[in-house]
């Protein structure tokens, strides 16, 4: 099953949806996923029913910086100097929820 992370094709364009093979398993923190459907179901479901612009509870939060770690071809430059907490807001550019993280220097980014 394929794990699906968006990835720059070359330093000038856009990102595009790659997807990535994993193991019959994958456990993200609390959570072990058996399909990458059941992990791609999990993380919408989280999108669509936060609050928005409400900072996430520390066990969603847990969630969303595994998947970051484990699936984001950027994830070290979204982390940067560490994450402090993470809500959910409208993309400005693409009127879709996203989830927006704000690191400990206080700058936000969206993952």
């Amino acid at each position: 099953m394929p794990l699906c992370v968006k990835s720059p094709v070359n330093a000038k364009s856009s990102s595009v949806l790659r997807c990535h093979p994993f193991a019959a398993q994958l456990t993200l923190k609390y959570k072990t996923f058996e399909t990458a459907e059941e992990l791609f179901e999990y993380y919408s479901n989280l999108l669509k029913s936060a609050t928005l612009n409400q900072e996430l509870n520390e066990y969603e939060f847990n969630m969303v910086c595994a998947l970051l770690k484990a699936g984001h071809y950027a994830a070290e430059e979204k982390q940067g100097g560490g994450v402090r907490k993470v809500h959910v807001c409208t993309h400005p550019e693409h009127s879709s929820r996203c989830f927006m993280l704000t690191r400990k220097d206080g700058s936000q980014v969206n993952q």
